[in-house]
């Protein structure tokens, strides 16, 4: 997190707060889906995974995943899914999510 934040001037706290999560929001939207298709790509490896939504003060569930859906993770300008406290950031439509780590299998 506090590679993301350096890269976008952020005070580099590693603290996922308010504006490192609109940062968040704003990078999702100007990378293009189409630039996910070039890196790798991960499966829910359990039923009922909880993708959570909001920063380090509010988090809610979005929605549960079951197992075999694929998921897009967004990824920092080293081409490195973003990955805070072992929860990755993915891209749900226009929607920013949280998935554990360990319910993720990558792709190759």
């Amino acid at each position: 997190m506090e590679e993301f934040q350096v890269l976008h001037h952020l005070d580099n706290d590693g603290i996922y707060g308010a504006i490192t999560h609109q940062t968040l929001l704003k990078a999702n939207e100007d990378y293009g889906r189409e630039k996910n298709k070039e890196f790798p790509s991960y499966i829910v490896n359990k039923n009922n995974t909880p993708i959570y939504s909001g920063n380090a003060e509010k988090f809610n569930i979005l929605r549960t995943l079951n197992k075999k859906f694929r998921i897009c993770p967004i990824f920092d300008e080293q081409n490195n899914p973003i990955i805070n406290n072992n929860y990755m950031a993915i891209n749900l439509g226009n929607q920013i999510g949280w998935i554990h780590i360990q319910y993720l299998t990558q792709i190759k």
